[in-house]
């Protein structure tokens, strides 16, 4: 009789069924075993810490600060002195000419060129020529630039003042004087003698036009600026003045004419101001100012403070309460040899920093909670932060 092959061996099939059997069973047996045995049965003894990470040392925050700026106070005024301004214009001469002759004849032509320079066009006004001619025989022309300023024939050695329109004015300037010709009669000489011959002119003091200030402001004032405003109290009589210019670090801020004997306000972008030496000037054109109650105010931003957050779960904290685990706040500082005073806000719960030291360390069995925590971290003085750094020990 013929034998069967393989016979008594199980199935594939029965085989299948066994191996998914044992497969539930350890699931099962996995899922219902206390988590520290679970950690220990998938992963090994590796000293794994409550977040996953490896190692003894867990870091549970890390953050790159930089620098915090303190701020004692959340505005500032800084007063200006009281500034006088005034136009006063003096008459001065601008150039004398030595003494000379101008003539014409049928043998002869002698006309006269003579120039001056403005040095400060923009405050010369009211110039005049003024000379005495002794001899007095033709007609006189006198040009300015080219142009004809006179043409005449003065009736007395004293001739009356000529004005030269400032239009017609350049910085260097020429004068020609001419005598007319004498026509048929060739024995005559027609001749001017010019003495006493100047240019004058009315000379604004600029001096007195205009006042600068400087206003000093501390870096931490100047890198939080929220506002900055500008008041002022002029004292002066409407419409006889003209306008008030006011220039703060070489940007116009205002040029009208302001409301006399009230408070005015100006807006400035804090843009325009800086850390350090600030100038503030004003200027006028004409009349008289007396300007008073100058005061320059700034409001600061928010002080700037650090925040941040870190999660210690139910392990972890169990870990740090039996103390088994430490967890160590650690804030490492710029060492600049200066003190460094800080508050400390750890889950509503303060704590102060004092020191020189570069390194600040604190235990925060105390101040922490299971789950989400937060610390802040509020200058008292300015402070350049490396890191701050809350590791699991």
């Amino acid at each position: 009789m013929r034998s069967k092959r393989g016979a008594g061996a199980p199935s594939g099939s029965s085989a299948g069924s066994v191996i998914g059997i044992l497969t539930l069973l350890l699931i099962f047996y996995i899922l219902f075993i206390p988590p520290e045995e679970r950690r220990e049965l998938l992963y090994g003894d590796n000293d794994s810490d409550s977040d996953g990470r490896n190692g003894n040392n867990s870091i549970l925050l890390l953050a790159n600060i930089g620098r915090l700026d303190y701020q004692s106070e959340s505005d500032y005024d800084h007063t200006i002195p009281n500034v006088y301004l005034v136009e006063t214009k003096n008459a001065q001469v601008i150039e004398r000419f030595n003494p000379f002759v101008v003539s014409k004849g049928w043998f002869t032509d002698e006309p006269r060129v003579v120039t001056f320079t403005l040095a400060q066009p923009e405050l010369t006004s009211n110039i005049k020529l003024v000379f005495d001619a002794i001899t007095r025989k033709g007609v006189l022309t006198i040009r300015l630039n080219g142009r004809v300023v006179y043409e005449g024939r003065p009736d007395a050695v004293n001739v009356a003042p000529i004005e030269l329109k400032r239009e017609q004015l350049r910085a260097d300037n020429t004068l020609e004087f001419t005598v007319s010709g004498v026509g048929i009669a060739f024995w005559r000489v027609n001749q001017y003698e010019i003495t006493n011959a100047q240019v004058i002119a009315d000379i604004t003091d600029a001096a007195r036009q205009e006042s600068t200030n400087v206003v000093n402001l501390e870096p931490t004032e100047a890198n939080n600026l929220k506002r900055a405003t500008l008041t002022f109290f002029p004292v002066c009589t409407q419409g006889e003045v003209g306008a008030l210019e006011v220039i703060v670090n070489n940007e116009r801020v205002s040029g009208s004419v302001p409301d006399c004997d009230s408070v005015n306000r100006i807006e400035l972008d804090v843009d325009d101001l800086y850390a350090g030496r600030n100038t503030v000037v004003f200027k006028i054109t004409e009349g008289a100012y007396r300007v008073e109650q100058i005061r320059l105010r700034t409001e600061l931003k928010e002080g700037a403070s650090f925040i941040d957050y870190f999660e210690l779960n139910s392990t972890a904290f169990d870990a740090v309460q039996d103390r088994r685990k430490k967890l160590m706040l650690r804030i490492q500082m710029v060492d600049d040899k200066e003190d460094k005073r800080a508050e400390l806000n750890i889950n509503g719960k303060r704590d102060f920093i004092d020191q020189r030291s570069p390194t600040y360390e604190r235990d925060l069995l105390n101040f922490a909670v299971e789950g989400n925590n937060y610390i802040e971290l509020i200058p008292k003085s300015d402070l350049n932060v490396v890191k701050l750094e809350v590791r699991l020990e």
